[in-house]
């Protein structure tokens, strides 16, 4: 207990997710030891089970890391989901209260508005007389201000031009100097203290160093070269001018770099750290090779931006002009419509504000029930968001342990691990809804799944969540081909492939499949889980080529993030050994 009391502590306190939601050390404690009851309670029932039910089931200590990583998993997804349906009915609460301020204010518009109307009533005629003798004049200055805006605006257009080619060729050599920085990252101290240990340095080793003494104005030499890699060596090289490298200097190391033996790949043979200064020297002397081409261009955007600036200044003062201008013709503008319309508006406003507030009466009065209700959604999401990661540990011990365990043991199970939970202090959902379809899926999901053939049952449901919840692929139990065919059906739409163990394409179809995200359902599997599929069937992931990819027989094929697996057996009794439980989840 112990010991998995500690993997628990150490897996729980580094996640970040679980961290965030649970809180307090207290509270990680106490999970940490339910989840270690749960374990041992599933451990427990393990050899009754297969005495009474005679079906093989086994649950090791890589269950109780799988178990872990899936408490992980749900915590933070239904979290998030929580978060975001919270959010969005407090949004929808705040725009109801809003909505209730803006009636008040309409009715105290109401109030005040009479008066206002008929003054503005008394005031249209003098209005509509300064408008006629105004607009002539902003017309003048609004037309003469465009046409020097239209100007300017020309200008900055070619300025815009030459800026544009100068940046865009800019940027070709930026990439270079972050290759070099990049070199430097992978630079330790202690591969540099490695190297600076030899008294007799290998010739690659020595070459390296020359070139990096070559840039740093550094006569070439082993001696000089240990001086040089002391305690600020690697900020020094982080520092170097890049832009201002002699060409003499160039021309000396475009001599060293044209050693065929002078490439990363092969110095690396030699020294790790070495291999790392020759990828910096590389880089630099590819950028400075290509800053050499730029650096006219980059001249001429200096002085393209200094012009451009100065038509920017321009243009601003010309623009705050017309800004000026302009606000004074829309308020001349708008004084002469007012007083065009002043006399409809004077008999049609009151009426028009009493319709409005008449309506925004109506709906509030409707709205009120819905209010009700989301203020009741609202208090239960709260109440949902406190206990989520402990609702949370349970889903994950039925998720993990409990797939291949008939209705009366997950029963059994469940209810002791609640108990736990009530001893340990950790608060749960009320009883009746802590069924895992209650957990894990919305009503519109099971529903959608009883379209596709499910069978209605609790279990069945508790089965779908099982499968599509667990950070494993599915191993169904399915002698009489329901959750197969289930699985057709769901899947239908995604481009299913179906395909069987003994398949000769088996493989094949499975290489086509995955990098294109299509569900792969493989019926017929044995009491052995096939060699030549481990590593899909453990989800044992590689990068190449910043490419997340799986190996499938003898290829590694590029790993789509929607793929999905299932697996199905026929036999109603498999003998399943405990790697096959390690590996997959069976259900």
């Amino acid at each position: 207990r112990e010991a998995l009391l500690a993997v628990a502590r150490a897996r729980l306190s580094s996640s970040e997710a679980v961290v965030r939601v649970v809180g307090d050390a207290a509270a990680l404690e106490s999970v940490a030891q339910v989840a270690v009851s749960m374990y041992l309670s599933v451990a427990e029932s393990t050899a009754s089970f297969r005495a009474s039910v005679r079906r093989a089931a086994y649950i090791t200590p890589a269950s109780f890391l799988r178990m872990l990583e899936q408490y992980e998993v749900l915590v933070g997804k239904r979290h998030a989901a929580l978060s975001t349906r919270r959010e969005h009915f407090e949004s929808g609460v705040e725009q109801l209260e809003v909505f209730d301020g803006l009636v008040r204010e309409m009715e105290e518009e109401l109030k005040g508005m009479q008066p206002d109307l008929e003054k503005a009533a008394a005031e249209a005629v003098a209005i509509l007389e300064q408008v006629a003798a105004d607009q002539g004049k902003a017309d003048e200055v609004k037309a003469h201000v465009e046409a020097e805006e239209a100007a300017v605006e020309a200008t900055t257009k070619e300025m815009q031009v030459l800026r544009d080619s100068a940046v865009s060729d800019l940027e070709e050599v930026m990439p270079i100097y972050d290759d070099a920085l990049l070199a430097l990252g992978a630079l330790n101290r202690d591969d540099l203290s490695e190297v600076k240990q030899y008294i007799r340095p290998p010739e690659l080793v020595t070459t390296v160093m020359d070139a990096v003494c070559l840039l740093q104005g550094i006569k070439p030499g082993w001696a000089e070269a240990k001086k040089m890699m002391n305690k600020d060596f690697i900020s020094t090289l982080e520092r170097f001018d890049k832009d201002h490298i002699p060409e003499e200097v160039l021309r000396k190391l475009g001599k060293m770099l044209r050693n065929p033996d002078f490439n990363p790949e092969t110095v690396g043979h030699t020294s790790i750290a070495a291999k790392s200064l020759c990828q910096w020297v590389i880089a630099i002397e590819n950028y400075a090779r290509v800053f050499k081409k730029v650096e006219p261009k980059r001249i001429a955007l200096a002085e393209a931006e200094a012009q451009f600036e100065e038509t920017m200044v321009a243009l601003t003062e010309k623009r705050a002009e017309l800004e000026s201008v302009q606000a004074s013709v829309d308020a001349l503008q708008a004084k002469y419509e007012a007083a065009c319309g002043r006399q409809e508006f004077v008999a049609s406003r009151i009426a028009e504000t009493q319709a409005r507030l008449e309506r925004a009466a109506k709906l509030v009065k409707g709205l009120g029930g819905e209010a009700a209700r989301w203020r009741a959604t609202l208090a239960e999401l709260t109440a949902s968001s406190s206990v989520v990661a402990y609702d949370m540990l349970m889903a994950a011990g039925w998720v993990t342990y409990l797939g291949v365990f008939t209705p009366e043991y997950r029963s059994q199970l469940f209810a002791g691990w609640m108990a736990a939970a009530g001893e340990a202090g950790l608060p749960l959902s009320p009883a009746a809804s802590l069924s895992l379809g209650n957990l894990l899926a919305e009503p519109v999901e099971v529903r959608s799944w009883v379209l596709d053939g499910l069978p209605g049952d609790e279990f069945s449901v508790q089965n779908a969540v099982l499968a599509r919840e667990a950070v494993a692929w599915p191993l169904f139990i399915d002698p009489q081909g329901q959750a197969a065919a289930w699985v057709r059906a769901m899947e239908a739409g995604a481009g299913l492939v179906v395909t069987k163990v003994d398949d000769g394409k088996l493989l094949r179809l499975l290489q086509s499949a995955i990098p294109v995200g299509a569900p792969v359902l493989i019926e017929g599997v044995g009491d052995e889980l096939p060699p030549v599929l481990l590593p899909l069937l453990s989800k044992s992931l590689i990068k190449v080529n910043n490419q997340v990819c799986v190996r499938v027989g003898d290829a590694e094929v590029f790993y789509h993030s929607d793929f999905k697996l299932y697996l199905a057996t026929r036999s109603a009794n498999p003998s399943y050994l405990p790697q096959v439980f390690n590996t997959v989840n069976v259900v």
